[in-house]
C-alpha cells in the first residue's frame, strides 16, 4: 500500500536575475572587457550593472549562472576568443570559443560561479582573450542567482 503524501519541499524562486546587452557594431581590443549598454529584465538586488559599464556586481557568498555570447569578426582564421572574469581572476571553464572561419563569428560561454564571503561584492567583467581585435561585435549576457 501507499504511503501518506509528506510535505510539499520547498521551491526554488528566481527572485535575481539580470539581462544585458552591448551595442552592436562595437569594436573589443585585445584584453579589453565588453561594456554593456543596455540592460534587459533586472529583478532583485544581489546583481548590479549600470548601463554603458563592463562590470556587473555580485553579492558575496551567492552562487550565479551566467550565460554570455559575443559575436563579431576577427582577423582572417583567427578565431574568437573571451573568458569571464571574476575580481581579476579569470573563473575556470567560462571560456568562449568561436571556430575559424571567415565572416562572423559567435561564441557562448557558460559558467557556475560562487562569490566570496562578505564584505564586499564581486566584480564580473567579460574579456577579449582573443589574439587580435573584434570588430562589428555584439553580446549578451544572462546572470541568474541560483543559491
Amino acid at each position: 500500500p501507499t504511503g501518506p503524501e509528506g510535505p510539499t519541499g520547498p521551491g526554488v524562486v528566481l527572485d535575481n536575475f539580470l539581462t544585458a546587452l552591448a551595442t552592436p557594431g562595437i569594436t573589443i581590443d585585445i584584453g579589453d572587457t565588453v561594456p554593456f549598454a543596455t540592460n534587459g529584465t533586472v529583478s532583485g538586488t544581489d546583481i548590479g550593472h549600470t548601463p554603458g559599464s563592463d562590470i556587473f556586481t555580485l553579492a558575496p557568498n551567492e552562487t550565479y549562472q551566467v550565460q554570455y555570447t559575443v559575436s563579431g569578426t576577427t582577423a582572417a582564421l583567427m578565431s574568437m576568443d573571451f573568458v569571464l572574469r571574476l575580481n581579476g581572476v579569470d573563473v575556470p571553464g567560462s571560456n568562449a570559443t568561436g571556430g575559424i572561419i571567415a565572416g562572423t563569428i559567435t561564441a557562448t560561454g557558460y559558467a557556475f560561479i560562487t562569490t566570496p564571503a562578505a564584505p564586499d561584492p564581486s566584480e564580473l567583467v567579460v574579456v577579449n582573450d582573443t589574439l587580435g581585435i573584434v570588430v562589428s561585435a555584439a553580446a549578451s549576457i544572462s546572470i541568474i542567482k541560483i543559491s
